[in-house]
């Protein structure tokens, strides 16, 4: 039998975390310091160790940011990242 695509009860549970051009993270809807982007990552670890994250990043998003919320992410315990853009 071939596989017909992803099996709905192995999909990972994943976080995210937003990046705007100006700069600010934004967790859960609220504006996070690059700080507790590791403190997030590590509750949602707790909750499933299995937790991906995927990073939303707006087109000129500082490439500084971006890096600093995956070095958090991977300080966190999250390694499993994903990333998107916006306009």
């Amino acid at each position: 039998m071939r596989p017909t695509g992803s099996d709905p009860g192995s999909e990972k549970p994943t976080a995210s975390i937003g990046v705007r051009a100006n700069g600010d993270i934004v967790f859960e809807g609220k504006t996070v310091d690059v700080r507790a982007v590791r403190a997030n990552v590590e509750r949602i670890r707790a909750v499933d160790e299995h937790s991906g994250l995927v990073i939303v990043a707006e087109a000129r998003a500082p490439m500084g940011t971006l890096i600093s919320v995956v070095d958090q992410a991977h300080l966190g315990g999250i390694y499993d990242i994903t990333f998107s853009t916006t306009e």
